[in-house]
């Protein structure tokens, strides 16, 4: 059996690995993969495409240095030439970063042959894991907590503002100011009421109406609410939407998403520009919303989705947050989806 896995260029300085110790050490790295990555999606932010290679990743570093015999500086050279190690541009956060380096380093232990190690590794990530995340998950639960507080602490104050206008209004009669005040209270009632949507999205036992739904329908009305706005402000709308697609999902926040997304197409396309909506089913089903944007390079793109992020650093109001396309990925992430913004290539 193992003559069937010998190369044809071994010779008696070359040594031949056993098909059971192979089987054994990528074993022992899938095994590792997986467990780095449910520890992974406890309290951080995560897409599926990094869960899967943070998975694999440590299995495919180990069988590059079991083929090479256990030499790291050739397993690095032959990793660095699939591009599986890119040391200078390495995307994501910090966290994410640590991550990928330490899942090729339990690889590389376990393509070694150092299996004691590597399951030394495994049982310092299982002891610690609740310790390492702890400290986080106590701040993610205080963060929520204190976005709930405020709703609560500012409602009221809000709401007697606002009615206390009204009776103002009565009295003095229209003016600038008070028109100033209620606008202003408008506005933060608003971002108190986003602010509260979003903190219950985040969390695991939110209540979500999971229904089959007319999903090209939803897309189609929704986009057609818009063209009104859109040709308004002298901007083409071209729509491609499949009708006949279903979805298993939340109407609500469907609709919500949808709608979220088209608010930022409009407002932030180019004056006489193009916004495109495409909804097509092939393996997944896919939406994209794209528009033209002369100021495409100032955006830093992988902060789109961050919470509170806004694109102009002077924060001008211009009728936005900062918040919705943060509620937007967390629907999409209830849906066990994914959502990324990209520049097109001219």
């Amino acid at each position: 059996m193992d003559a069937i896995f010998k190369g044809i260029f071994d010779n008696e300085l070359t040594q031949v690995i056993k098909v059971g110790d192979f089987l054994l050490c990528l074993g022992v790295s899938l095994v590792l993969g997986l467990i780095m990555a449910v520890v992974y999606t406890f309290k951080n932010e995560h897409t599926k495409s990094f869960l899967v290679t943070l998975a694999l990743l440590p299995s495919v570093v180990c069988v590059v240095i079991m083929m090479v015999n256990g030499n790291i500086g050739a397993g690095v050279a032959v990793a660095g030439a699939f591009s599986l190690v890119r040391f200078r541009s390495a995307p994501g956060s910090a966290k994410e970063i640590v991550t990928i380096f330490l899942a090729m380093g339990a690889g590389l232990i376990a393509g070694m042959g150092y299996l004691g190690f590597t399951a030394l590794v495994l049982i310092l990530i299982i002891l610690l894991s609740k310790r390492v995340v702890k400290p986080i998950a106590e701040s993610y639960e205080k963060q929520k907590q204190f976005v709930t507080d405020a709703n609560h602490e500012l409602k009221t104050p809000l709401t007697l503002i606002l009615a206390n206008l009204d009776i103002a209004e009565a009295e003095l009669g229209k003016n600038e100011w008070l028109d100033d005040i209620r606008s202003e209270g408008h506005r933060m009632a608003e971002l108190v009421n986003q602010l509260v949507a979003l903190s219950r999205m985040d969390e695991e036992g939110a209540s979500l109406k999971f229904a089959e739904i007319a999903l090209g329908e939803l897309v189609a009305d929704t986009v057609s609410e818009f063209e009104p706005l859109a040709k308004e402000r002298g901007k083409a709308l071209d729509v491609s939407v499949e009708k006949e697609i279903s979805y298993f999902g939340d109407e609500a926040l469907l609709h919500r998403l949808v709608g979220i997304l088209m608010v930022n197409a409009v407002k932030y396309c180019d004056n006489g520009g193009n916004i495109s909506v495409m909804l097509s089913k092939g393996r997944r089903i896919v939406m994209t919303v794209e528009n033209t944007y002369a100021a495409i390079d100032e955006l830093e793109l992988e902060r789109l989705f961050d919470r509170f992020y806004r694109a102009d650093k002077a924060r001008k109001f211009i009728g936005g947050y900062g918040v919705g396309l943060s509620m937007a990925k967390a629907i999409v992430e209830k849906h066990k989806g994914e959502i990324e913004a990209y520049k097109k290539d001219a």
